[in-house]
């Protein structure tokens, strides 16, 4: 639970600094190239402590760390300060991604229990609403910018949408009940 309680305080303390960057009229790009890579981190950190066997727990280890150093080089070959590095953002959602559903998957595979009472299947559920949205949104952030500002903050809106629904996820995650 202690992890799931810093990914809630990190995603907040992410998304208020973007806020308070937005209304000042700053860019905030550079908080959210690196905000996605911190929650990935955090994220990681909380499937993998939730994850039961220590052979899938090390299989899912070098999974978060092939795929943080993929990101990683990503987001150093295309960093272009200049726009928004949807590549990059890209690459992390599909991991996030793939976090989500590997984790659902190793779950399914137990049936002890209803899934729907274990935080972390909202967690996962919550990053997949939220990543699969998200990643199509962020994926044509600068086509969307090309065709107009209007275009990209209705779009920012959806992501803003997501970004509820995905907290409501995990409210319910971190409030959940295990028996």
């Amino acid at each position: 639970m202690q992890w799931m309680l810093l990914f809630c305080i990190v995603l907040f303390s992410e998304h208020l600094i973007q806020l308070i960057f937005s209304v000042l009229q700053w860019n905030n790009w550079t908080i959210a190239r690196y905000g996605i890579f911190i929650e990935s981190i955090v994220l990681a950190l909380v499937y993998i402590s939730a994850i039961r066997t220590t052979a899938t727990r090390r299989g899912f280890t070098l999974l978060v760390i092939l795929s943080l150093l993929v990101w990683g080089a990503v987001a150093i070959l295309y960093h272009a300060p200049e726009k928004l590095d949807s590549s990059a953002f890209t690459l992390g959602m599909m991991i996030a991604i793939c976090y989500g559903l590997s984790y659902l998957f190793l779950e399914f595979r137990h049936d002890h229990e209803p899934i729907t009472r274990r935080p972390l299947f909202w967690v996962a559920t919550g990053s997949l609403l939220y990543n699969v949205g998200a990643l199509i949104l962020i994926g044509l952030a600068n086509e969307l910018l090309k065709m107009g500002t209007v275009y990209f903050y209705q779009a920012w809106q959806v992501n803003f949408i997501l970004i509820m629904i995905a907290n409501g996820c995990y409210l319910k995650g971190f409030l959940c009940k295990t028996p």
